[in-house]
């Protein structure tokens, strides 16, 4: 479930410093009724990790999104990526996958950010 994998990587952060940072990559499946939501793979990288990548994202256009509130548990993760599910760019084509960035900006301030792959018209 990707709230426990946001909780997990989540609690990682707060045991590091200031510029470290984690991804969480969350497959998507589309029934007739409701998408279901799977974590598939996470990474961490902490500022003294020098040259380290925390996964690299395949090349081409992403819809990307910072939420103006952090999120304190994995529990809230979930409506944000349903609302985020919800965007324009995805009426046409859903994505199979999302990508949740925790970026910890300070001691106490996580930013979360979420990303998935679009199709553009030059793509």
């Amino acid at each position: 479930m990707p709230q426990e994998a946001f909780d997990a990587l989540l609690m990682l952060l707060e045991t590091l410093e200031a510029g470290s940072e984690g991804l969480l990559a969350i497959t998507v499946h589309r029934s007739s009724e409701m998408h279901h939501l799977l974590a598939k793979h996470s990474f961490a990288r902490s500022t003294a990790d020098e040259g380290a990548s925390v996964g690299t994202l395949g090349k081409g256009s992403y819809l990307f999104i910072q939420l103006p509130y952090p999120l304190t548990e994995g529990a809230f993760l979930v409506p944000a990526l349903y609302s985020f599910l919800l965007a324009d760019e995805f009426k046409t084509q859903e994505p199979s996958l999302l990508y949740v960035r925790l970026y910890k900006e300070s001691r106490f301030e996580t930013a979360v950010q979420l990303m998935a792959p679009i199709q553009t018209t030059g793509e």
